[in-house]
């Protein structure tokens, strides 16, 4: 019976293409977040639901413990709470080499219009960095940074495989190409909530200091975001996406708003699908951050279908938990 499964599915792709970009527009709107991503999940399980049971199961039966070949026990003292966790050490494994390779990216890549969608905000990494940066990966497969995210999941997530998000970007904001940077804001800098799977998780690292004048990211917590959501009826039916700061300043306090600034180095862990957030407003001092992506094998939406996909660079001899976290299928055995 479940080798059906992935065959249904396959069988299901070529009516599921159009149809997936209808329910897609305009952030699902057209029947909600909520039904659409029911729609979508019970669609992607069809393929990839079993890689998520696995996950699960080798978590919770291994006493939420990781793989143990990957030459530490995770141990960090990371601890998600109310979505986030920022940590100021300084101390995660190979950030100082990720430090360093980004300062290359930046010299090479920064202060340059790559993308013309979005003037603010842009990935200046290029095609070939998580090969040519190795330090990138390194990180990110990192048992000590892997754990905490496993936690909040409840068993080992993987990066994300397709454009949208992408797995690993190098962000630059800057006013440089933005013909409106005071305003009026757009995008991903409104308030929102991310919706490609359940949980969405980024893993942000500062690269230079940022501050105020850096367009910093702004969020909330998971208990307030769920007050915001639960009271503008979010994901509901032609429900808006994007909440404007009239709206969200009527049902939030600014002391629960929090910014990310800080110096090089500085990491925030942040479920986005469960906090609030928007970023990238009026950077007269350009921010620069790695952002990761980490989602479940099963997504909410159709990105599958409509997205480009994007394989990492798995090796001979990686460990079992750099290829859960680097490949969506594999399971560690």
């Amino acid at each position: 019976m479940s080798g059906l499964r992935p065959m249904t599915h396959a069988v299901l792709s070529g009516p599921m293409r159009p149809l997936g970009k209808v329910l897609e527009r305009e952030h699902m709107r057209a029947l909600g977040f909520t039904r659409t991503s029911g729609l979508a999940r019970w669609y992607n399980g069809l393929a990839y639901g079993p890689t998520l049971r696995q996950r699960r199961s080798q978590y919770e039966s291994g006493s939420a413990e990781l793989p143990s070949d990957n030459g530490s026990d995770g141990a960090s003292g990371i601890e998600i709470d109310e979505g986030f966790a920022l940590d100021e050490s300084r101390s995660l494994p190979h950030l100082e080499r990720l430090l360093d390779e980004m300062d290359e990216v930046i010299e090479e890549r920064g202060g340059r219009n790559w993308n013309a969608h979005r003037p603010f905000l842009q990935d200046i990494l290029g095609a070939d960095g998580v090969v040519r940066y190795p330090s990138l990966l390194d990180f990110a497969t990192s048992s000590e940074v892997v754990a905490p995210i496993a936690r909040h999941f409840g068993y080992v997530p993987h990066l994300s495989q397709e454009n949208f998000p992408p797995p690993v970007r190098v962000m630059e904001s800057t006013t440089k190409f933005d013909p409106q940077p005071e305003g009026p804001y757009r995008s991903s800098q409104l308030w929102h909530r991310d919706q490609h799977s359940s949980p969405t998780f980024y893993v942000i690292v500062l690269l230079r200091e940022t501050t105020s004048q850096s367009g910093p990211l702004h969020y909330l917590s998971k208990s307030t975001s769920e007050r915001v959501a639960a009271a503008l009826r979010y994901g509901s039916r032609r429900a808006p996406h994007r909440v404007s700061d009239e709206v969200m300043d009527s049902h939030v306090d600014p002391q629960e708003v929090r910014t990310l600034c800080g110096p090089p180095g500085t990491v925030l862990f942040i479920d986005s699908s469960q906090c609030f957030h928007f970023g990238s407003r009026n950077a007269v001092k350009p921010r620069y951050q790695v952002q990761y992506s980490f989602i479940s094998p099963v997504r909410n939406d159709f990105g599958d279908l409509i997205h480009e996909r994007r394989r990492l660079p798995v090796r001979s001899g990686d460990s079992r938990l750099r290829r859960m976290v680097l490949e969506r299928t594999s399971t560690g055995e």
